[in-house]
């Protein structure tokens, strides 16, 4: 098997991370589940990019 070079780098994404205190109140009452709503999936989704953006 040939592998190419590359850089790996490890990146911390936690609801810790996020400034906003009440989007992580409200990221921490989410379910662990399959399903959720909408506007949870949305609000997990930009909050995975704010902290990435913010590393």
């Amino acid at each position: 098997l040939r592998v190419p070079n590359a850089e790996i780098y490890a990146i911390d994404v936690s609801f810790p991370a996020l400034k906003d205190k009440d989007e992580l109140a409200y990221l921490n009452q989410q379910p662990t589940s399959f399903v959720l709503p909408d506007e949870a999936v949305d609000r997990l989704r930009a909050a995975a990019g704010t902290i990435i953006m913010d590393s």
